[in-house]
């Protein structure tokens, strides 16, 4: 991560809900306001610099004493929220100083978030842009129609209910709420507006106890969680082991073929009379490399490592060299098309390559060559590496006769694919 990371807690709305004429983030619990414990929990977390708290303007006051006592000797910002939750965050984002690279976004009637959860959203929106917590739906659902009749039981399979914390690169975020004030939309959550510009969001497992306090059956569920809080002579409540989402990372996992890593390695001699392409980019003034396709043996070695993740068979089962619908292919979009197939029982998480040659260098295009196979593969950019080595004038790579590729993908199997 390069940058700091603040928080914004959305504190700006009354909570009508909640049928009291107190706005629920200041109503008492355990005689601490659940705005407190929210901002005590967020504060302790070693990874968050400092907070922007939204308040609204008939609570100012009280929510500057609130951050005064809770905010941990971090430091805390008080701004006035909007008319809504999306104003509301929008005024925090632009609180928030200019140092930090990366924004939280909780609400504030979530008392129970663990150090924990905010730790895994944040390493996982530091590697992919942007991630939110969520919990499996294990309740049918039903849609209604105006006669409070039912319309249509859709299918939970694939749904997920989703939480805060939500952590995301600042300018990202800036980004996806500009857009939204342009086009005059309102999202349901941060998440959705960044889904606008089409970012991928990532998804991480959160916990039920991390649930929002919006009823008064909900303050009674709080309540009975700081009687027990005490009774285990207070701090966090651990029921929950460290993961992503889906189901926990464990050694059995592996064993039973999850999460599964592959190698691929690919060869291909120069040829004078064509271009150059690696990775889906086309290197200038050299000569390109032999193939039935365009011969980027980068994305072939790609190819290969995901192949071998996924328990498939080699890349010249899917695209044979004798079948004349890849001659001259594009090999970045037939990466792009064996992802579409194997992507319905597979989730990408990294893919690392090593190109082996004397010529050419390759460094100048390293950041197109991560963001066409990212792109390929519906990754961020960080989850694509790309290096080179040179064979030191050894064998026929040195003689510069060609050039070689090494890469190694990882996977994980989609849930409904493993009966998980």
């Amino acid at each position: 991560m390069s940058g700091t990371l603040w928080a914004i807690i959305a504190a700006g709305g009354m909570g009508a809900r909640m049928g009291s004429s107190v706005p629920k983030q200041f109503i008492p619990v355990n005689g601490k306001p659940i705005l407190g414990l929210t901002l005590e929990r967020l504060m302790s977390s070693p990874l968050v610099s400092g907070a922007v708290v939204v308040l609204p303007l008939e609570w100012f006051d009280s929510g500057e004493e609130v951050i005064q006592t809770y905010s941990g000797g971090k430091t805390v910002r008080a701004v006035q929220g909007g008319s809504t939750r999306q104003e509301s965050v929008r005024a925090g984002l632009a609180c928030v100083p200019q140092e930090a690279s990366w924004v939280l976004v909780h609400d504030a009637s979530r008392p129970n978030v663990s150090t924990d959860l905010v730790r895994e959203v944040a390493e996982e929106a530091f590697r992919t842009g942007a991630a939110i917590s969520c919990v499996p739906i294990y309740d049918a659902l039903k849609s209604s129609n105006k006669d409070r009749a039912v319309k249509l039981t859709p299918r939970r399979e694939g749904l997920v209910a989703v939480q805060t914390p939500q952590v995301f690169s600042r300018d990202l975020l800036t980004q996806a709420h500009l857009a939204a004030l342009r086009d005059n939309f309102t999202g349901q959550d941060d998440s959705e507006l960044v889904e606008r510009l089409g970012h991928p969001v990532a998804l991480v497992a959160g916990s039920r106890l991390n649930f929002k306090i919006t009823t008064p059956e909900d303050l009674v569920m709080q309540e009975a969680l700081e009687r027990y809080k005490q009774s285990r002579r207070g701090g966090e409540i651990r029921f929950r082991p460290v993961r992503r989402y889906g189901r926990p990372i464990r050694r059995e996992d592996v064993a039973s073929h999850l999460l599964r890593t592959g190698i691929g390695f690919d060869v291909h001699r120069f040829a004078g009379d064509r271009p150059c392409v690696l990775g889906g980019v086309t290197v200038p003034d050299h000569p390109g490399l032999e193939g039935h396709s365009d011969g980027d043996v980068l994305c072939h070695a790609v190819m290969d490592a995901l192949l071998g993740a996924a328990g498939e068979k080699d890349i010249g089962h899917w695209f044979p060299p004798g079948d004349p619908r890849y001659r001259g292919a594009f090999s970045l979009g037939l990466l792009h098309e064996l992802w579409k197939v194997l992507s319905s029982r597979w989730q990408a998480i990294n893919v690392d390559a090593t190109v082996i040659a004397e010529t050419p260098r390759i460094s100048p295009y390293y950041d197109r060559i991560r963001r066409n196979i990212a792109g390929a593969l519906g990754l961020h950019r960080d989850s694509v590496s790309v290096k080179a080595t040179t064979p030191e004038n050894m064998g026929a790579l040195g003689r510069k006769e060609g050039i070689a590729c090494l890469a190694v993908a990882s996977l994980a199997r989609r849930a409904q694919d493993s009966g998980v």
